[in-house]
This record gives structure tokens, C-alpha cells and sequence, in this order.
């Protein structure tokens, strides 16, 4: 990448225009309550546009209200579908009922957002990256069944301290490493059972990629 393509981005080859419908696919997005603007609120318009069943998280769940009424009003004839996933990334003892909640209604997760990460002092941040850490171990079983899908970690920041910035930045690298880790030597008995059910570009868990900005 240049440095005149940094400075002046050319107009993207890929975009929600791009997409198929994407009707009974289900995503989780961490971070789309934050107002109308941002990363999270900008993916959670292209998914539910595109008639998704969209997991926005929110704590409390007032936050989740308020950005379903504005999505049903910008976009009144999507036929997807939008639910609350209550976890606050700060406070670990969420996590757990979110993901029981939401294995009662579902089968299967074909992409996981993680942006809700909030770039304050350091322990803080580091707190949040290991819940979402702990978040992804718990979800990768439903995760692994969509073998064609990503899994995205993608946690954006906010107006911060730089250092506090790219101190994140070394904590989801050593959390994704460790996360490949976990999944690659956990699959290794059943590899020549998947690899049957995975295409020729996925790995032994069905998960292709890990996207980390």
C-alpha cells in the first residue's frame, strides 16, 4: 500500500453493492449502539439492508432500542431480523448469559464482529480484549459449521492516547496467535474427518481467516 493511496484512499472495488442477499445468514456485531456514526453502525446498515438476522450488542439493553428503531426507519422493507446481544466487553460476568441466550436461538453464527472496544487505560483495554477473546472461544463451535465465512475481530478505537492505541493493537495480535494456536491443535484428530467438509482454502477448524485492522 502507498503512501499516496494512504493519504488519498481510491474508491473501493468492494462494497455492500457488491452482495447477495443475505437472508438466514446471522451475524453478531459487538459495537453498533454508539449513534449514528461509526464502523459498527455503518456495518449493521449493509447487513440488515441486505435482510440479515443481526445480534447488535448492547448494555444496557435501552442502547439496542434505540438503534433498532433507527435501522427499521432507514430501511423499512428489509425482511431480516434484529435481536440484542447483551454483553458489556468490560464486564466478564455478561458474557456467559449473552452466549447461553443466544445458543437458545440459534444453530449457527456465520460471522462474528468484534468491534466494541473502547481505548481507555490500559488495564481496561486489555480486560476488554480478553472477554472478546473468551467471547470468540465460546462462539467458534457454531462459528466452525460456516466454513465459507470469516471471523472477524475488528476492534475500532476511539480518540485516545497513541500509545494506549498501539498497545491494543499488540494485545490482538498475541490474542489472534493464540487463537490459531488453540483452534489448530485442537483439530488436529479430526482433520482428515473435516477435510472432507471444507473447501480447498479453509483450514482444519472451517474458519478461513482471522481479520484483524
Amino acid at each position: 500500500i502507498s503512501t499516496a493511496s494512504q493519504l488519498f484512499p481510491p474508491a473501493p472495488t468492494f462494497s455492500e453493492a457488491s452482495l447477495l442477499s443475505l437472508y438466514q445468514k446471522v451475524y453478531i456485531n459487538t459495537g453498533a449502539t454508539s449513534g449514528v456514526a461509526g464502523v459498527g453502525c455503518a456495518l449493521a446498515n449493509i447487513l440488515y439492508n441486505l435482510h440479515a438476522t443481526v445480534y447488535i450488542g448492547a448494555h444496557p439493553l435501552e442502547k439496542f432500542n434505540v438503534t433498532v428503531e433507527a435501522l427499521k426507519k432507514a430501511f423499512p422493507k428489509s425482511k431480516g431480523a434484529l435481536k440484542p446481544f447483551v454483553a458489556d466487553m468490560a464486564d466478564l460476568s455478561t458474557t456467559k448469559p449473552a452466549v447461553e441466550s443466544f445458543l437458545k436461538e440459534e444453530l449457527c453464527l456465520d460471522i462474528l464482529f468484534l468491534n466494541q472496544i473502547h481505548i481507555g487505560s490500559r488495564s481496561r483495554t486489555r480486560g476488554e480484549l480478553s472477554i472478546t477473546f473468551i467471547l470468540t472461544m465460546l462462539l467458534l463451535p457454531l462459528m466452525q459449521t460456516r466454513a465459507s465465512h470469516f471471523c472477524h475481530p475488528n476492534p475500532s478505537s476511539a480518540e485516545s492516547g497513541i500509545e494506549n492505541f498501539m498497545q491494543s493493537k499488540a494485545d490482538v495480535y498475541f490474542l489472534t496467535h493464540e487463537f490459531a494456536n488453540r483452534t489448530q491443535t485442537s483439530s488436529k484428530s479430526e482433520q482428515a474427518n473435516q477435510s472432507a467438509h471444507t473447501s480447498s482454502n479453509s483450514n482444519s477448524t472451517g474458519v478461513q481467516h482471522i481479520a484483524v485492522n
